[in-house]
């Protein structure tokens, strides 16, 4: 009886942690595969390298996907909305903590603001505000714009400092390995 236990004990180790271990790489390699190659050249750059008209970057998803790589209801939600703002903000911005990122592109910018005109939104003249200054390539409150957002998710770790320049924002962009919100 003794020594059932002894082996018992590790397989309900091995159960307990491997399980969760394995359920969290299986689903973040699902992620990876389904963002696609990280460094699309053909992808609208807002860091000032290989600009693509926003008539080409709409081509792009012209089959109704969503331009972030996720599945999901539209309109989307006003967590997301959030969410997807936020992670885009942190490619132009300095912070001591950055847990997400989506590249800043046309694509996705005109997609956020296309969610604005499907449904009312608590915060929806904030998200127009800020997606319309970008889309016109204006960031100089960005780093405002960040602030503005992780406030209304409560975020206490991670205020934006400062605008990056040009040469840390292309450090921060080749540093990325996955876009994730």
């Amino acid at each position: 009886m003794f020594k059932r236990k002894l082996v018992m004990i590790p397989i309900l180790i091995l159960l307990i942690v491997g399980i969760p271990f394995g359920v969290y790489y299986y689903l973040d390699s699902q992620t990876s595969v389904a963002s696609g190659p990280k460094s699309n050249e053909s992808d609208s750059q807002k860091s000032g390298s290989a600009p693509v008209s926003k008539a080409q970057d709409v081509e792009k998803r012209a089959d109704g996907e969503n331009p972030f790589n996720e599945s999901m209801k539209e309109p989307i939600g006003e967590n997301i909305m959030m969410q997807y703002i936020h992670a885009m903000s942190h490619q132009k911005v300095a912070a001591s903590e950055k847990w997400s990122y989506y590249r800043l592109t046309d694509a996705r910018i005109i997609y956020l603001l296309e969610q604005l005109e499907m449904k009312d939104y608590k915060h929806e003249r904030l998200y127009k505000d800020i997606l319309t200054r970008w889309s016109d390539e204006d960031f100089s409150g960005i780093d405002n714009d960040h602030n503005e957002i992780w406030s209304l998710q409560d975020g206490s770790v991670g205020e934006a400092t400062r605008i990056l320049s040009k040469k840390e924002e292309e450090a921060f962009i080749q540093k990325q390995n996955k876009e994730s919100r």
